[in-house]
């Protein structure tokens, strides 16, 4: 077991996994008959473009003091994105139901790739703040985002559980296949040892590859 790494260390794993959701990104904005999930990809493109830019920033401790107007801006922009897309997401789950197979299952994939990574963006948000010697800030920022991460992961959870004892009961469900791999995934997802050392400053066993 060790201590969390620093933002600075663990860059190169959430640079990856932002890659990885750039890839399903560009999978989904390819089908225009989707408004709905076109809009919703925009708001993640935003959110963590803007994460990206914060961990660069993170990159380098002797940029501290002149990053320090654009890390402002950054800090703002991330908390706004940050509650408008997990907003995003609580409206989203509710339209799965109504969706086709193929939109179904990109979605679901997408959606559990978000909630992997949304415990990252909330790390490097903090992360910045420490490094602009907002520490109290840096505190409630985790605290208060974690609990809305939280909150949005229980309402999935839920929605989960509901297909599965739906499928279980032998009632009309669209698309079952799908959501019986899913729930494997969401499992992976909610008791993922990372996103919770994350989330709240813990220790893990960490692969940075």
């Amino acid at each position: 077991m060790c201590g969390l790494p620093d933002a600075y260390l663990q860059t190169m794993y959430l640079a990856n996994k932002l890659g990885k959701l750039q890839d399903k990104i560009d999978i989904i904005s390819q089908d225009i008959h989707s408004q709905n999930a076109i809009y919703f990809i925009g708001k993640l493109t935003e959110y963590f473009g803007i994460v990206e830019s914060a961990r660069v920033l993170l990159l380098d401790k002797d940029l501290t003091t002149e990053s320090k107007d654009i890390a402002n801006i950054y800090l703002s922009e991330m908390a706004i994105k940050r509650n408008e897309l997990f907003s995003l997401v609580d409206n989203f789950i509710g339209l799965l139901d109504n969706m086709s197979e193929r939109h179904t299952d990109l979605m679901l994939d997408f959606i559990n790739t978000l909630l992997d990574i949304m415990p990252k963006g909330i790390y490097i948000e903090n992360q910045l703040y420490e490094s602009q010697g907002k520490f109290k800030m840096a505190d409630h920022i985790l605290k208060i985002s974690s609990m809305r991460y939280k909150k949005t992961l229980f309402s999935y959870g839920e929605f989960c559980k509901k297909k599965t004892k739906s499928i279980i009961l032998s009632e009309d469900v669209k698309h079952v296949k799908l959501f019986q791999d899913n729930e494997i995934n969401f499992k992976k997802i909610s008791k993922s040892e990372y996103n919770v050392a994350l989330l709240h400053k813990g220790t893990l066993k960490l692969d940075l590859n």
